[in-house]
């Protein structure tokens, strides 16, 4: 019987020494298990990602050498399929990671990594001695595996097995729950909440036999996407074509082949009732109104014990609100790979929050603007073989987003400071350029407890500007005949 050394609990193992190993790309590997009897596969398992998947299935496979074919089949939306065919086509060769770790870099046009700890003799062993098969359909798949498994997986070997090197997990304790992140572009935004995942995030097993760091309740906020012209550079885990192909099946109904359901299907059929047509139904009748809501969750089906993880959607709730002119979409994801999942969905929810706007604005008959995007994750997490290349990413994106947050502007409004009447003044002006109260105080601290204790500060940077202001401002008040104190410039020596 098939023994998986790592990602056990991913695996659906059969009941026989069959020398048959099945990988569904990114079809339910459950869906396929149905059709089949156990005894005529050794193991089934999904391959998601080529950079990150790989590793286990070659290890895998070297532990079970009585497996001699490997059939691959399925919804190959990330190219791992055609990366693992490459691997038993074109083979491989000694390179880096994308984080600049030595490994074997598989010859294909899309990256495909193993870690350098298995052996060259040992991955040219299983090239060697292990066939691959690409199944078009189900019904193909069904015959190969019919047949193949009749035959005797006699072991080309004995098992080989390799030690994984473990990943540095160093946190730093911070608050429970509800860091918020926020940026102009979906990318900006990605690279804070990286940064604010791996380095406050609690480090905990996950039921795929890895660690994770996780936030909880990471609320991320995008306020100016374009959704007709998306900003998706080169270091983001999707690219356009991607997207084009993802967009679907949450913006329509439309069925994918082998996928249990689509974020789509749920949202505009599974109840019987086209949850999107709804709230845009509800808001063009009734602007100011709270209820265009739509969910995801069916608690006849996704509360039942025993499911098996990933058959119940992550993206659970969806609320639309129209506050002045724009139209504001929040989101609510139960558990969010946010280095690998984040990205495409904030993209595509934010398409759906255009669609939503402009359905609204068309029957509403009025003026509607794109509002902020939320999306709270209720896990927030990081897999532990993407923590390296999360930290390469935020090293070095930081100063492109992370230190912008220093000088982006304060929707609270800012402060004009300045000493009249032997006293510091600190102006509070709103965004649309209106004096809402002055705070004046004859110390740094005198002003500044008094903008803390009436919330008026949003973002770390704003703090620490008026910070460095105000001392500005009482180092020329104490001393009037050294110093003068202008906005914005270094004290002028008198």
């Amino acid at each position: 019987m098939f023994k998986p050394v790592f990602k056990g609990n991913m695996l659906t193992i059969g009941v026989s020494e069959s020398p048959l190993a099945i990988v569904t790309l990114w079809s339910d590997k459950n869906l396929v298990a149905a059709s089949l009897k156990p005894e005529h596969y050794g193991v089934i398992g999904q391959l998601y990602s080529s950079t990150r998947g790989l590793d286990p299935i070659v290890r895998n496979l070297l532990a079970n050498t009585h497996i001699r074919y490997l059939i691959v089949y399925g919804n190959d939306l990330s190219g791992s399929g055609a990366v693992l065919r490459d691997f038993f086509k074109k083979g491989f060769e000694k390179g880096r990671d994308s984080v600049g770790n030595e490994c074997w870099r598989v010859r294909s046009d899309k990256d495909g990594f193993i870690d350098i700890e298995v052996t060259e003799q040992a991955l040219q062993l299983l090239r060697d001695n292990v066939t691959l098969i690409g199944a078009k359909s189900l019904d193909e798949l069904l015959e190969y595996a019919k047949r193949l498994s009749a035959k005797k997986g006699t072991p080309y070997s004995q098992p080989m097995f390799f030690e994984k090197k473990p990943r540095e997990a160093a946190t730093i304790k911070g608050e429970d729950s509800a860091f918020r992140v926020s940026g102009k572009k979906v990318a900006e935004v990605w690279v804070k909440l990286l940064d604010i995942i791996m380095k406050f995030g609690r480090v905990s097993p996950t039921h795929y036999d890895s660690r994770m760091k996780e936030v909880v309740d990471l609320i991320s906020v995008v306020t100016d996407e374009d959704p007709e012209g998306m900003c998706v550079p080169d270091f983001l885990p999707c690219n356009e074509k991607m997207l084009e192909e993802y967009f679907p099946t949450v913006l329509s109904s439309q069925p994918l082949a082998e996928i249990k359901y689509t974020y789509g299907q749920r949202l505009r059929a599974h109840f019987g009732v086209d949850q999107v047509e709804a709230m845009i139904k509800k808001l063009s009748e009734e602007k100011g109104i709270r209820s265009a809501v739509a969910v995801l969750w069916d608690p006849r089906i996704d509360n039942k014990k025993g499911g098996m993880p990933g058959l119940s959607p992550c993206l659970n709730y969806i609320g639309v609100k129209i506050s002045g002119d724009k139209l504001i979409l929040t989101a609510l994801i139960r558990s969010n790979d946010m280095f690998s999942g984040w990205p495409e969905n904030a993209f595509v929810l934010r398409k759906l929050q255009e669609l939503i706007r402009g359905g609204v604005e068309k029957r509403g008959n009025y003026g509607l603007k794109l509002g902020d995007l939320v999306i709270i994750s209720q896990s927030a997490h990081i897999y532990e073989d993407c923590w390296e290349e999360a930290r390469r990413i935020v090293d070095e994106q930081r100063g492109s987003f992370i230190s912008s947050e220093v000088t982006s502007p304060d929707p609270r409004g800012n402060f004009v400071i300045e000493i009249s009447n032997g006293r510091i003044s600190a102006e509070h002006i709103s965004q649309d350029d209106n004096t809402i109260r002055t705070y004046t105080g004859t110390s740094a601290e005198d002003v500044y407890m008094k903008i803390a204790a009436e919330q008026l500060v949003s973002s770390i940077g704003h703090a620490i500007y008026l910070g460095k202001e105000l001392e500005k401002a009482e180092i020329a008040l104490n001393y009037p005949s050294l110093f003068r104190y202008v906005q914005d410039k270094h004290l002028q020596r008198l």
